[in-house]
């Protein structure tokens, strides 16, 4: 099975280093025009993990050798040794987290399941297991997984994993449930490390869209010291739904 792994997924899995001087990412400069509530955050040095010209990958082509067939919302981890792990939902009736593993980030094999909602005591992780995201640790890896606790899907919450390795992996405990505008559902998420240490949590909150059009199913920030305990960022979403087309925004 082959791939071209996209820009977005590489810089997602790359673990952060320590900014060069003058090093800085384009985003936070356009950012810092517009009225900013976390300003300490966008002002401060971006690590670049990739750096693409303005006529380089803008067009992709589709690669038919390659398909992880009934698989969804991937997360692509890159291993200390080289190695690289892609993180997917099988939709065959599976409930937990399924891992392929490359050498090159080109050919996957299949793994297994590697996370299932049981792994976690008590219930606390819910019935099944939906998306993840990759917080680089020092050393090893922890894993921020999305749970559903009903079969609706209608009430949902971040648990954690963490790993040596990113083969085995130990159940921590629910991380982020969300506030009260997200309305008992958080999804989708996606974590950033500051160069201050700190860790972002992005999310979409309120994915039934119970606070209305203008409110629901919008990206939200969660704050952490630690990577394990988080408090929201601002109370308000970082992308209003209606500047966006189509809604929701994922």
């Amino acid at each position: 099975m082959r791939a071209a792994l996209l820009a977005a997924g590489l810089a997602t899995a790359c673990r952060p280093e320590a900014p060069d001087a003058g090093e800085t990412g384009g985003a936070a400069g356009d950012a810092a025009a517009l009225p900013n509530p976390w300003a300490d955050l966008t002002d401060a040095p971006w690590t670049r993990a990739l750096l693409f010209a303005p006529e380089e990958a803008t067009a992709f082509a589709i690669d038919a050798d390659f398909a992880l067939e009934d698989t969804t919302v991937p997360t692509v981890l890159a291993a200390d040794d080289g190695t690289w792990r892609l993180f997917a939902t099988e939709m065959t009736g599976s409930t937990g987290i399924t891992a392929f593993r490359s050498e090159d980030g080109v050919d996957w094999e299949r793994v297994g399941l590697v996370l299932e909602p049981g792994d976690w005591p008590d219930g606390r992780c819910g019935q099944r297991l939906v998306d993840t995201a990759v917080l680089y640790l020092d050393p090893g890896y922890r894993l921020v997984v999305e749970g559903t606790l009903d079969a609706a899907g209608t009430e949902r919450v971040f648990c954690s994993a963490r790993s040596e390795d990113a083969d085995d992996w130990t159940p921590e405990d629910v991380i982020w449930t969300g506030t009260e505008r997200d309305f008992g559902t958080v999804s989708v998420p996606e974590a950033l490390r500051l160069p201050d240490g700190r860790w972002l949590l992005y999310y979409l909150g309120d994915l039934g869209g119970q606070g209305g059009r203008d409110a629901g199913n919008a990206p939200r920030i969660a704050v952490s010291e630690d990577g394990l305990s988080f408090a929201s960022l601002v109370d308000e979403s970082i992308l209003a739904v209606n500047d966006t087309d189509p809604w929701p925004v994922m």
